[in-house]
Formats: structure tokens, sequence, C-alpha cells
């Protein structure tokens, strides 16, 4: 089983990535943190110098960034198989997550209910919501506001669906 955080590394994705973290633990999991980038370099092709330069930049930039965001949240990096920090650079953010679900076999998506533009979207941003419509797994929405991580107990919500059969497979 693996678990995948996508996180943009903002206050409001912090609850998200202590809630995956407690659930990789309770169910042994393997737990992959995501933060994906825009590289923004409209005028510049991919061939170019500078190009690649700003793009290796910009992957230790936000890779630092994910670290420091990790670390602050749950301590210090254990050397462990399973965790792994990824970065990746897409302009659509939720194509990224979904190739890294597909990429490293993820069974499900945790991710916070607003990322850093909680202004522009007031409940449920915008990735979030893309990702509960193309999720190809289990997904979990994390308010910022949860504080509670124990789990004691997963309560499964079912109509009885052939594609429930799945989920409480994995869940059991």
């Amino acid at each position: 089983r693996t678990i995948l955080c996508a996180t943009d590394c903002s206050k409001n994705s912090e609850a998200a990535l202590k809630m995956a973290n407690a659930l990789s633990k309770k169910l042994e999991s393997r737990l992959l943190v995501l933060h994906v980038f825009d590289l923004n370099v409209a005028l510049l092709t991919p061939l170019s110098i500078t190009y690649a330069k700003m793009e290796k930049e910009a992957f230790e930039e936000n890779r630092k960034k994910l670290v420091d965001f990790y670390k602050e949240r749950l301590g210090q990096l254990k050397n462990s198989t399973k965790l792994r920090l990824i970065v990746k650079e897409n302009a659509i953010i939720n194509d990224a997550i979904i190739d890294a679900v597909t990429e490293f076999d993820a069974s499900m998506i945790i991710m916070g209910t607003k990322g850093r533009s909680a202004l522009k979207d007031m409940i449920i941003g915008s990735n979030t919501m893309g990702m509960i419509k193309k999720s190809p797994c289990p997904f979990l929405m994390v308010p910022p506001t949860a504080d509670k991580f124990s789990i004691a107990r997963i309560t499964y919500a079912s109509d009885f669906e052939e594609t429930d059969i799945h989920a409480i497979d994995w869940l059991v």
C-alpha cells in the first residue's frame, strides 16, 4: 500500500501532511509526499541553456522547500523505504498528481481542502475539486483546521456500488 500526499507546502496543507503521516503509520503503508510546481518561463524554449539552468535551480529550490516543510511539521527525515519526498514540475497540478499515482502505484491520495490561494477558492480549492473528479483511487480531503491525527476507527459510507468493494478491500 502506498499513500500519496500532495502538498503546496502552505499552512493550509499542513493538516493533510500530518493526517497522511498518521494514516501511513496506522496502515503500515509507504508515504509519498509530492510537491508540484510550475516553471513559468513563457519566453524560453526547453532547448536553451538558460531554461536548463532555471529548471535545475527551480527543482533544487522546490526540493528544499518540501524538505523544510516536512521537517518543520513532522521532524527529521528518517532513512526509510516507507517515506519518499517527490518534486515534479507541471503547469497542470492534477495531471502531475495522477501521473505520480500511476508511476508509484499509489492506492490513496490525501490533500488539503484548500491550498495557498485560499482567498480565491473559499470552500474547496480548485486543485482539490479537480482531484475529486479525476482521482483514479480513493481520495481524502483534510481541512486545514483538522488537529486530531490519531486513528482508532475508519468509517466508510457506501451505496454498495461495485467500486466500493475495492475501496473496502484496501481498507481492510
